[in-house]
């Protein structure tokens, strides 16, 4: 129920300000990153060069591009992602 709030409020807020940046916090698990982003681009109309998400497996470069493109509103959505595995 969460995610689908959350795509909710990603797709409000950019119905709302179609030109802005989002920045999104949430926890999920690994396996649906690909899903979320598949239904951003699919049903949202997000670019792919358009969302940068952010784990604990990201490298420290990469995090750096991801944080330089979001300032320069290259990227329009980004999101840390606190990642757990279902046991």
């Amino acid at each position: 129920m969460i995610l689908i709030e959350m795509i909710s409020l990603i797709q409000q807020n950019k119905k709302d300000m179609f030109d802005s940046n989002q920045i999104i916090y949430f926890r999920i698990d690994s396996f649906r990153i690909s899903e979320n982003i598949d239904y951003l681009i699919t049903v949202l109309g997000y670019k792919p060069y358009e969302i940068g998400v952010i784990t604990f497996a990201t490298s420290k470069p990469n995090r750096l591009k991801i944080q330089y493109d979001f300032t320069s509103e290259k990227v329009k959505l980004f999101s840390e992602v606190k990642l757990f595995r279902k046991v």
